[in-house]
């Protein structure tokens, strides 16, 4: 009467076995797969890799600019005319009764054709201040760079973790769905014989539809999280069935130091960087000057006024109401704000911490408490059972039993994965 039973639930375990080996077919992913993933396409490293790129191009323009001499043509030709000048238009000494500018300001007229030279030299304060100011962009950037990663290692095991839950949690509602379909063909065939009431059997096929529509709501809600994670990473599809690795959670030893706080330092290093630059206008700028060509007033002889010249320009500020001082008591400011700041950000961080490390401990603890109660349930599952078979346990009892099991196992997921984003969220902060 039972050999229907036994070849049922050999083609179920039969089945469960085919699911297992089908899984392990599934394309498989580790959490830093995604995590490299995300940091390749991540926008935010680009730009700051770019303006790196772009400091080093301004750092040459700069150099070139206060370094190399600058050479360039110029040509100029001016029309002054006089009238009543004995029919001469243009003349440096006009007559008396001549009509037109003063010769002295306009020499009657410009013809100018020169090749130029200007060099500034002794300029090695301006240089220096700006070559800092770039360093310390430089040195922002490559921080930034740093954080970037650090907070997308952060987001994408924030966005691993419940995945890897839902997963996991399928694996139950798998095993709890194959437990009810044993049980489903055993109490139909138990009902029938008149060993277990009809109603025990209505019961568990009732309770099998029931976790059925809850395991395809786990699906989508596994698949809204994948699309998210994969949507993160810059990857494209997330439709194919993919498989992810458990992660190990270890704490990160705390050092004391936070290379957080770094930025704060690296603020205080610009500001002081571009009130260097700020001052570098203050010192004295000595400028050679270069040209020859042809530079001459009238037109007759133009042919011998091509010559040679060479100067030299000097320059001091000597007052330009007080802006270098105004500008020293701003930068004081921006020295206390950072400074401000970066306590305030330290204590924070210290707090998180503490916090966090109270609540892992407590994790910790859970975690073993459940483990315990899911020992001492080992084996009653195969006792309640066999006990139904023989009509000892009601349906209800049984499926009392069975849920209570299923959600302890499910308890115990969660637990780890809860443990797991502490743990993750108590390393991003421990840097």
């Amino acid at each position: 009467m039972f050999a229907p039973v036994r070849f049922t639930r050999l083609l179920l375990k039969t089945a469960a076995l085919v699911f297992l080996m089908a899984a392990t077919g599934q394309a498989q992913y580790d959490v830093g797969f995604f995590v490299e993933k995300a940091k390749a396409n991540s926008p935010r490293i680009h730009a700051l890799r770019s303006q790196l790129e772009g400091n080093m191009l301004q750092w040459r323009r700069i150099e070139a600019e206060n370094t190399s001499p600058q050479i360039y043509l110029s040509a100029a030709y001016l029309f002054a005319p006089y009238f009543n000048n004995g029919g001469n238009l243009v003349s440096s000494t006009p007559l008396p009764d001549a009509q037109g500018y003063d010769a002295g300001i306009t020499n009657g007229g410009l013809y100018s054709a020169q090749l130029n030279l200007d060099k500034t030299i002794f300029n090695g304060t301006i240089i220096g201040a700006l070559e800092q100011s770039i360093a310390a962009d430089n040195a922002a950037a490559a921080h930034g760079i740093s954080l970037e990663q650090r907070s997308i290692q952060k987001t994408v095991i924030d966005l691993y973790l419940p995945i890897l839950q839902a997963q996991q949690l399928l694996e139950v509602d798998d095993t709890l769905q194959l437990r009810l379909q044993d049980q489903l063909v055993l109490s139909r065939e138990l009902a029938a014989a008149g060993v277990i009431k009809q109603t025990d059997f209505m019961l568990i096929q009732i309770e099998t539809q029931n976790q059925l529509m809850q395991k395809r709501q786990r699906e989508a809600d596994r698949a809204t999280a994948l699309n998210a994670l994969f949507t993160y990473c810059g990857i494209g599809d997330s439709a194919g069935m993919i498989r992810l690795l458990p992660m190990i959670a270890e704490m990160r030893r705390d050092s004391g130091e936070s290379a957080f706080l770094k930025s704060f330092q690296l603020d205080s290093i610009k500001s002081a960087a571009d009130q260097d630059v700020f001052e570098s206008k203050y010192a004295p700028q000595i400028k050679l000057l270069l040209n020859t060509g042809l530079n001459a007033t009238e037109l007759p002889n133009i042919e011998r006024k091509f010559g040679v010249s060479a100067g030299i320009n000097f320059s001091l500020p000597l007052y330009d109401g007080d802006q270098r001082h105004i500008s020293r008591q701003q930068r004081e400011l921006q020295f206390e704000t950072i400074a401000s700041e970066r306590r305030y950000f330290a204590i924070q961080r210290q707090n998180q911490l503490k916090n966090l490390k109270e609540q892992i401990l407590l994790q910790k603890k859970n975690i073993a408490l459940i483990e315990k109660q899911l020992g001492e349930y080992a084996g009653v599952l195969d006792i309640s059972a066999g006990s139904l078979r023989r009509g000892n346990l009601s349906a209800v009892e049984y499926l009392a039993i069975l849920k209570n099991v299923a959600e302890m196992q499910r308890s115990a997921i969660t637990a780890r994965i809860t443990y797991c984003a502490l743990v993750n969220t108590y390393n991003y902060w421990c840097w």
